[in-house]
């Protein structure tokens, strides 16, 4: 499956599985580690690395950059995207543009993350909670 993002770049999730085992393994991890730091099964987190296009399928945008926090790499690394050089957007910044980016394209935010493969709804709420939760530590 690919996906374009904004006509720039092309995705694809060929190989995605065997990226994340490999990512996962020079990161010194165990499966059932990033599993329950997830709050996934293992089998669900298994699946995640021998299934292609698993990560798109079954992780929110959210859950997919929590994961690539644990590996210690971008999410850009983590999907092998290439980084497209342009403005830098604060974590924060991101659902004021995501929702700016659905109005100047005339879609829903379900037509976006139908588009990108993600479920977006909760986005600023998780964002809220997650920049929350690592100000108090």
């Amino acid at each position: 499956m690919a996906v374009s993002v904004n006509n720039l770049v092309t995705i694809t999730n060929t190989g995605l599985a065997a990226r994340l085992r490999a990512i996962r393994v020079r990161a010194g991890k165990s499966q059932a580690e990033i599993a329950q730091r997830l709050g996934l099964n293992e089998a669900w987190y298994a699946d995640l690395e021998q299934r292609d296009g698993e990560l798109a399928a079954s992780l929110t945008l959210f859950k997919a950059m929590e994961l690539a926090s644990l590996f210690g790499v971008t999410l850009h690394e983590l999907i092998g995207a290439p980084i497209i050089a342009g403005e830098a957007v604060a974590v924060m910044d991101l659902p004021d543009k995501v929702r700016a980016h659905a109005l100047r394209n005339g879609i829903s935010i379900e037509q976006l993350e139908y588009t990108v493969g993600f479920d977006l709804q909760d986005f600023p709420m998780q964002l809220h909670s997650h920049h929350s939760i690592n100000s108090t530590r």
